[in-house]
């Protein structure tokens, strides 16, 4: 890997959802993501993963989101994917 590719993985990343999608905000870009742009978003175990269009995937890890806000953050996540939302066991 270039070191190009390795300081944009670098840092911290903050995800902001909403209504009109999601903004993958890091030090030097904030892109924001319309909900049409996601293929499908996938609950699994330990993380939700975003699977975007054209390419891309976003992966929020369960451990950001406190246990006791888990429920509604995965229903509203369920209300602005809608039929996009899946569930995976494995």
């Amino acid at each position: 890997m270039s070191d190009t590719v390795n300081a944009r993985q670098a840092g911290p990343t903050e995800i902001e959802l909403s209504d009109a999608g999601l903004r993958v905000s890091k030090a030097d870009a904030a892109p924001e993501i319309a909900w049409a742009s996601v293929r499908y978003v996938m609950e699994r175990p330990e993380v939700w993963v975003f699977l975007l269009v054209p390419s891309g995937t976003r992966i929020i890890p369960k451990s950001a989101v406190e246990p006791d806000q888990q429920e509604a953050f995965t229903a509203q996540l369920l209300e602005w994917a809608g039929t996009k939302y899946r569930v995976r066991d494995k």
